[in-house]
Order: structure tokens, then C-alpha cells, then sequence
């Protein structure tokens, strides 16, 4: 094969003199050509082009002014909880202070129920004593001396009925002052039991004009976020539809085996953002990248085991340099359990809203991923894929692909 070689490139240089000199009159026809006309005739794929980003342009104007208004609705929300939360502060201290008021409303009103029962009792003796006074009064004095045992035992009935008579007198009185104070209590208790109502009701007439306020602010804070995603969504879909059409626009139409997976390495759109296509080869032979030291491999053959590393680099906007740091995959990853795998129906669903997807290639038939690319856009059958590993223009065949990841 070495022999072949040389004498094919030998074959060449020979060629290549005999056609030296019809090739410079042709050069120099075509580029007096070209300089006539030196501006290309736009396509009707750069019009669509053009028109999609400046559409895109319209819907991230729309989508930030969106995220500003989410931004000042959840600001007001922020506020209103905090005003609601001192207000219903306010609202526990107000109970309190109206379950103590009660409280003591009740208290005094045992007091005043226990103090007329008092005062009643002290009324029925004090009938008593003047009923018996009276009878006494009834009787002449010699009668009651004569009844009497003694003039000294006299003496003592006649004192001691008036002694318990102007001691029940004098009972009788405080009991009724105790009972005008308690009453007198008791209407103070509930004036201010009255105020501290009024003062509730406000409170919590306060609390629910913030709680509608605020019902109504998440109604807005909702549908904002509602419209955001329909705008997101709409610029997927746009996304999408720009890295069908620059796919289709490469020129690259595939290799030898008639795929439907076509490579052809260049930028793609994810969320309105470009993503440069990346290769793992470009770091040579022989180079590592340091991973994160906390992941299952801190050291990256690149050149030869940096394709799923590299696919998730330009998935993220990165260089595989940053994602081997970050380390966002592990074998885990790769296996069929991992976390990250969908099926192909989900992978047909994401890149239809302009989200890329990883796909495992199965080289040797063993049913295992042996490569991995990054699948951008799909239309009518065909996948447009970035390989980190071959150049642009080798296809693959779905039946190829044994895994799907999401990123």
C-alpha cells in the first residue's frame, strides 16, 4: 500500500503539470467572474434563516420583558407575605390580649355571682336579727328581765343582738360596694372587649385584602410564567427548525452506507443560544484532561475515550475541558440503567423542541454503546448529528443507535 501510494501521487504531480496551464486561464476566468459579482443571490433557506432569528430576536425581547414582570409580581408577593405575616402578628397578640379580657370578664362575673349569694344570705340573717329585735321590742323590759336568768345574761342578749345585727349591717354594705365595683368592672371589661373586637375585625379585614391581593398577583405571577413558556416553546420550535435548515444547508449529505444519521459538525441552536461543534481529537494523542476528583475516572483520554465527555461539552455550550471539570457523567451514565436514558420517542420529542440528545452507536453488534454523538435536529427521517470523533459527512444508521441520553 506504501508503494501505491507513492506512485499514484507521483501520477498526480504529472497530471497536475499538463493541466497547469488551461487550469490558471480557468482560475482567472472565474474570478473575474466572481468579482462582478461579489455579493452571493440570497436563498430562499438564508430568507428562512434570517426570518427565524429575527423572529427569535422578537420572542427573547418578549420572554426577558416577561421575566422582569415575573420578577416585580414576585417581589410584590414577597411584600405582601410580609405584611400579612406582621399583620397576623398582630392578629395573635389582639387574640391574646381578647382571651385575657375574656377571661377576666368571666372571673368577675363569678365574683359578682358568688358576692350576691353572699349578700343574700347576709339579707336573710339581717332579717333574721331585726325580726327577733323587733319581737324584743315587742316585750316589756320587766318580761324579758324575768325571762332572762340574770340581769347580766339581759345585758348580753340585748348587746349581742345588736352587735350581730349592726355587724350583718356592715357585711351587707360591703358586699353591695363589692358588687358595684365588680359590675363597674365588668362594663369596663367590656367596653374593651368591645374595642379589641373592632380592633380584630380590622386586623383581619387587612389580612384578607392582601390575601385577594395576593391571589391576584399569583394569578398574574401565573400566567406570565404561562406565557413565558408558550415564548420559550415558540423559540424551541424555532431552534429546531434552524438547525434543520443550516443541517440541510451544509451541503453534507453523508457517506457511503445511506444512513439516516448524517454527520455534520457545525454550531447548533439550544434556548437561543449557539453551541460550536467540538471535537475530542483536536486535544491529540496521548492527552488527558483532569476530571472532577470526586467522579469515577479524574483523568481523560480524550482522543480516544472523549466522545461522550465532548457530545455533553457541546450539548452545554461548553469546551470538553469545562465539562471534563464539571464531570456531569460517569459510567453510571453510559449503562443502560443510567439515569439520564430515554426512549427514542422522547429523543424524537426533544430535538422537535430544539433540545440536542446524545445517541450511543453500537459498532461491534454486542448490543453495547461503543461511541457516542450529539444528535441536533431531525426532519423527514434524518437525524443531523455532531461528532466529536469523524469529520463531516459519514453516516450512521438508527439501527445503529442503542441508547438515547438526555443531557
Amino acid at each position: 500500500m506504501h508503494r501505491q501510494y507513492k506512485e499514484s501521487q507521483k501520477a498526480k504531480k504529472s497530471m497536475f503539470k499538463r493541466m497547469i496551464k488551461p487550469s490558471l486561464v480557468l482560475v482567472l476566468f472565474v474570478y473575474t467572474i466572481c468579482a462582478t459579482f461579489s455579493y452571493p443571490m440570497p436563498t430562499k433557506a438564508d430568507s428562512n434563516v434570517d426570518q427565524l432569528l429575527q423572529q427569535n430576536q422578537q420572542y427573547q425581547q418578549q420572554l426577558n420583558s416577561l421575566y422582569a414582570q415575573q420578577n416585580s409580581l414576585a417581589n410584590q408577593i414577597a411584600i405582601a407575605n410580609t405584611q400579612a405575616a406582621a399583620i397576623q402578628s398582630q392578629i395573635n397578640l389582639t387574640s391574646a390580649q381578647l382571651q385575657d379580657v375574656n377571661n377576666q370578664i368571666d372571673k368577675t362575673n363569678q365574683d359578682i355571682t358568688a358576692a350576691q349569694a353572699n349578700l343574700d344570705k347576709q339579707k336573710v340573717l339581717l332579717g333574721e336579727y331585726i325580726k327577733t329585735m323587733y319581737v324584743n321590742s315587742q316585750t316589756s323590759q320587766i318580761e324579758l328581765i324575768l325571762t332572762s336568768s340574770s340581769f347580766s345574761d339581759f345585758v348580753d342578749q340585748s348587746q349581742y343582738l345588736d352587735s350581730m345585727t349592726q355587724q350583718v349591717q356592715n357585711t351587707t354594705n360591703q358586699i353591695e360596694s363589692l358588687k358595684k365595683d365588680l359590675d363597674s368592672k365588668k362594663k369596663d371589661l367590656l367596653t374593651q372587649q368591645d374595642k379589641i373586637n373592632s380592633l380584630l375585625a380590622s386586623q383581619t379585614d387587612q389580612k384578607s385584602a392582601l390575601n385577594a391581593q395576593n391571589d391576584q398577583t399569583s394569578s398574574l405571577l401565573a400566567q406570565s410564567k404561562n406565557s413565558a413558556a408558550a415564548v420559550s416553546g415558540q423559540i424551541a420550535k424555532n431552534n429546531s427548525q434552524l438547525n434543520i435548515l443550516r443541517a440541510i444547508a451544509s451541503g453534507n449529505t453523508g457517506g457511503v452506507i445511506n444512513g439516516n444519521l448524517i454527520v455534520v459538525n457545525q454550531s447548533f441552536f439550544v434556548n437561543g443560544v449557539e453551541h460550536s461543534y467540538e471535537s475530542q481529537r483536536m486535544y491529540g494523542q496521548g492527552a488527558y484532561i483532569q476530571g472532577n476528583s470526586n467522579a469515577d475516572d479524574n483523568f481523560i483520554d480524550m482522543y480516544n475515550s472523549g466522545c461522550l465527555v465532548t457530545s455533553l461539552a457541546m450539548a452545554y455550550g461548553e469546551t470538553p475541558a469545562q465539562e471534563a471539570a464539571r464531570h456531569r457523567f460517569s459510567y453510571s451514565y453510559m449503562e443502560d440503567s443510567g439515569g439520564s436514558a430515554i426512549s427514542s420517542s422522547a429523543a424524537d420529542s426533544l430535538l422537535a423542541n430544539g433540545s440536542p440528545v446524545i445517541f450511543g452507536i453500537d459498532w461491534n453488534g454486542d448490543g453495547y454503546a461503543d461511541h457516542y454523538i450529539l444528535c441536533f435536529a431531525h426532519t423527514d427521517g434524518k437525524y443531523y448529528i455532531d461528532d466529536p470523533y469523524f469529520g463531516a459527512g459519514k453516516e450512521y444508521s438508527s439501527s445503529e443507535v442503542v441508547k438515547y441520553l438526555k443531557p
